[in-house]
């Protein structure tokens, strides 16, 4: 090999420019395995060639296109992960979802969304565009903040603030005072220079957010739905929750411990404040043409939460007798007979 020139396994010569720009658009064009650069030679260009041509992003995504090709010439299915865009074989997948080996990251396999089942994926987009702007308000519900309005007030700096009518206090980013959102008075006792007055002397008041106006939160979701949808997304994401249940399982006494699995444990309820939700979210989509087991599913999802308290509860007692270690036992026992029961009456309907 010259300066400037490769000479192929094939024994043709190109200028290094030329294989670079050739190798590019085969790239681009879907080819794989790049070929020497005459239309009438099928020899394959080294990988190695490949690495020190190409810029290390191509040469990454020429790697892994290659990679599933040869997959799939082997009629296996290949995806790529829509977060770290690892490529992999799909080696098994259920209820239309696929968790990458990479970095766990489990997704839908039709839209590449966060997993919604039993909704379709319309049924999602649909449920998302109500939900989700109403989700921040339904939150501030559980937690006492709002009870009926949100409120507008202008701060003493003129910006507008809106915040639900019974949040206490409410900071404004603009001129950072806080304000109590009930009076709109400042908490800090300070005074501001707010003009003259008719002799000529200088007015200081205490900073205000003045009223301006209230409204009712937006409701696509009605209140049959929506809180409990907010209450179980919530709980499923809180660590410390899930920590605590860990924690109540790893430190049962011996013969407790022997029943109970920490990972198993909190599988189940992570698995039961989905159905919660995702299963409040598919009786809320089919509420106007319901199936048959419509009202079967919304009573046994009913249930599921209240089987869930049961559990933590159990799990909470001190008592180490093994009748105690029995009655955890069977709710968990039961909470996972409902769970099964719950998919199965979705997957007869979804």
């Amino acid at each position: 090999m010259r300066a400037g020139l490769c000479k192929l396994g094939c024994l043709h010569g190109i200028c290094t420019d030329c294989l670079r720009e050739s190798i590019t658009g085969q790239i681009r064009q879907g080819i794989s395995p790049v070929k020497c650069h005459d239309e009438n030679c099928d020899c394959a260009i080294p990988i190695g060639l490949i690495r020190v041509l190409l810029p290390v992003p191509l040469y990454i995504f020429y790697v892994k296109f290659s990679y599933m090709q040869m997959k799939k010439r082997n009629n296996e299915e290949v995806r790529s992960c829509p977060l770290c865009l690892q490529a992999g074989v799909v080696t098994s997948k259920s209820y239309r979802s696929l968790c990458c080996s990479a970095c766990a990251t489990c997704f839908c396999e039709e839209c590449e969304k966060m997993p919604h089942w039993p909704l379709t994926c319309n049924e999602f987009d649909d449920w998302s565009e109500k939900f989700e702007p109403q989700y921040e308000m339904e939150k501030c519900r559980l937690d006492g903040k709002l009870k009926e309005y949100l409120v507008t007030r202008r701060c003493h700096f003129g910006e507008l603030i809106e915040a639900p009518d019974n949040i206490g206090v409410q900071k404004c980013s603009t001129c950072l005072l806080t304000y109590d959102w009930a009076t709109g008075r400042s908490i800090v006792d300070c005074r501001c220079y707010v003009g003259k007055d008719e002799q000529g002397m200088p007015v200081w008041k205490r900073p205000e957010a003045e009223f301006v106006s209230q409204r009712k939160p937006l409701t696509m979701v009605n209140r049959q739905f929506a809180p409990i949808c907010a209450s179980a997304r919530r709980k499923r994401f809180e660590e410390v929750k899930v920590t605590n249940m860990i924690a109540k399982c790893t430190h049962q006494s011996q013969p407790s411990g022997q029943i109970l699995n920490a990972r198993r444990v909190v599988d189940l309820r992570n698995t039961s404040l989905y159905l919660v939700e995702y299963g409040t979210a598919w009786l809320f989509e089919h509420r106007m043409s319901p199936p048959d087991n419509w009202k079967q599913i919304r009573n046994q999802v009913t249930k599921l939460e209240q089987k869930l308290d049961i559990v933590v509860a159990r799990l909470s007692s001190k008592t180490d007798s093994e009748l105690s270690v029995q009655q955890c036992s069977q709710a968990i026992s039961s909470l996972e007979a409902l769970v099964a029961a719950i998919i199965s009456l979705l997957q007869l309907s979804a």
